[in-house]
């Protein structure tokens, strides 16, 4: 299996996820050139995340991670190692405007109820 099938078997996955979720899930189709011509340079846009899916053998290393999310216009990157646990990684700053969403939204539930 090439790294093209293994990477578009994880985006696969991924939409499985996030429909089980009711979640907004597109499949961005050439991922790789898109980027350079002006579309979306992620592999996926989940609920408006761009997400970029990688699947390694002995996983992701952190400068590889680092470089995605700094050198695109990438929210977050799924990686993946073989008979491994999914992981999704965040920049700091994105993860802790997440949080803070999630807070308020629940401060907004408890008022209403």
């Amino acid at each position: 299996m090439n790294t093209k099938d293994k990477g578009d078997r994880l985006v696969l996955m991924l939409r499985d996820e996030a429909r089980a979720r009711d979640l907004d899930f597109l499949k961005v189709r050439a991922s790789g050139h898109m980027g350079r011509r002006g579309g979306i340079p992620a592999d996926a846009v989940v609920a408006g995340w761009r997400v970029e899916a990688k699947n390694r053998k002995r996983g992701l290393g952190t400068r590889a991670i680092e470089d995605i999310l700094t050198k695109g216009e990438v929210h977050a990157v799924l990686h993946h190692r073989d008979r491994g646990l999914p992981l999704v990684t965040l920049a700091l700053n994105d993860w802790l405007d997440l949080l803070a969403r999630l807070a308020k939204a629940a401060e907004r539930a408890g008022k209403e109820a």
